[in-house]
């Protein structure tokens, strides 16, 4: 793209936000291509993984050394949110954004919970 002589006089930051629309604009044509494909097996894989996933459903706060709260619902729906909210989007800097947020939210609350303790 910077050899395009569109984009050679460009600052960083148009630059920076011209190949976040083209990685945009290129996920959202070839997503169904890459990641639908009718020849893998991901449904399979999927369903693997959520097994998985309800076998930890009985971690508690207790269990990662966070005192109980009833503010902690909040916290933890809101980080859970985030998470889901990956699934909205294509391009791999929206899904990084959305687990970014969600650690945010996490590590906010043992900040917070560090505080209280230490105060």
């Amino acid at each position: 793209m910077l050899e395009c002589d569109q984009w050679r006089n460009a600052s960083e930051t148009e630059f920076d936000n011209a190949r976040e629309g083209m990685e945009k604009l290129v996920m959202n044509r070839l997503f169904g291509e890459i990641f639908c494909s009718r020849t893998t097996d991901d449904a399979e894989r999927d369903e693997i993984i959520h097994q998985k996933i309800q076998i930890f459903r009985w971690i508690e706060e207790r269990h990662l050394d966070i005192p109980s709260s009833p503010h902690n619902a909040s916290y933890f729906e809101f980080a859970q949110k985030e998470l889901l909210k990956m699934n909205n989007y294509r391009a791999p800097r929206d899904k990084l954004i959305c687990i970014l947020n969600c650690c945010i939210v996490i590590f906010s609350k043992w900040h917070r919970m560090d505080a209280w303790l230490a105060g």
